[in-house]
């Protein structure tokens, strides 16, 4: 089935589909066929930018690497089209190093409110990088800033701000 959908569907050429469904066949489960006619078919529509934004972005959202290895031009590029992105805000690092975790939360739209923040904290709902926030009263330190620069609030599985850091 992934044979002829990369034929009709991509200006891949003969070698190169062929390639593409022994790797696939090799190992299904990392759905390397169904990554490479999406990102084809991206290419077609949008560009090779748009193919680098979405590779970001699902690195951001998805990937088990840690935002520090992704580094801050990943996450720079993973919210440079809000439309298809993950969403972003800009804090000065005054503001980051006197607020709690919650507060900046709320500020950047990550939670309605504080209080809708600390409930998340309380139910184990809110990350910071990938790492659970334990208490309403934690603040962000400098190394958990990617590159010096950015960091990443998650709230549940689907909800993710990157936050920049001036």
């Amino acid at each position: 089935m992934l044979q002829p959908l990369l034929g009709r569907l991509t200006l891949l050429e003969a070698k190169e589909i062929e390639d593409i469904v022994h790797e696939h066949g090799a190992a299904t489960h990392l759905r390397y066929g169904q990554t490479a006619l999406a990102r084809e078919c991206l290419r077609l529509v949008r560009g090779s930018s748009a193919v680098e934004q979405a590779a970001a972005t699902s690195a951001v959202v998805f990937s088990k690497q840690s935002v520090h290895e992704l580094g801050a031009e990943t996450l720079r590029l993973a919210s440079a089209d809000a439309a298809g992105g993950v969403q972003s805000f800009t804090m000065d690092h005054a503001a980051v190093a006197a607020d709690t975790v919650d507060k900046i939360a709320a500020a950047a739209g990550l939670c309605q409110s504080v209080s809708e923040a600390r409930r998340q904290i309380k139910a184990g709902g809110l990350y910071v990088n990938g790492k659970r926030v334990t208490s309403s009263a934690s603040r962000l330190h400098k190394d958990e800033l990617v590159d010096g620069c950015a960091f990443v609030l998650r709230s549940g599985k689907k909800k993710h701000v990157v936050v920049f850091v001036d």
